[in-house]
């Protein structure tokens, strides 16, 4: 699920992405910081960047990774790294106009570098 505020601020509406569940931290000005837990972990884990981020003027976006929720346990039961990616490239899709940072911490991390392997045009860094 995806919580919209402005600069931290509490608004909240919610959408599925694939087989994801999201947090969006804020909606500021500047690009975004799309951040990749490890495992045994969630979108949670990121949440005392989230608010330094937003204070920053950044978008945060903190994402739980297929399968580590019951809501994001995929059909076909594919945990694959390039499926992972796949995901993470429809957040992207759907929420950003533009590249964006790709922050990946653990497992997040190996998702992280083969999104930025696989589709370069989609990142600054």
């Amino acid at each position: 699920m995806i919580h919209y505020g402005n600069n931290g601020g509490s608004g909240a509406s919610f959408f599925p992405a694939r087989a994801t569940r999201l947090y969006r931290k804020s909606d500021g000005r500047r690009s975004s910081r799309h951040l990749l837990h490890g495992f045994p972990d969630n979108a949670g884990s990121f949440r005392h960047q989230l608010p330094a981020l937003a204070e920053a003027g950044f978008r945060a976006i903190s994402v739980t990774l297929r399968g580590y929720e019951c809501a994001s346990i995929p059909e076909n039961g594919d945990y694959s790294v390039e499926a992972i990616a796949s995901d993470i490239y429809a957040v992207i899709d759907q929420l950003d106009q533009g590249p964006v940072h790709l922050v990946g911490h653990d497992w997040g991390a190996a998702i992280a570098y083969n999104a930025a392997a696989a589709a370069p045009h989609i990142l600054k860094a």
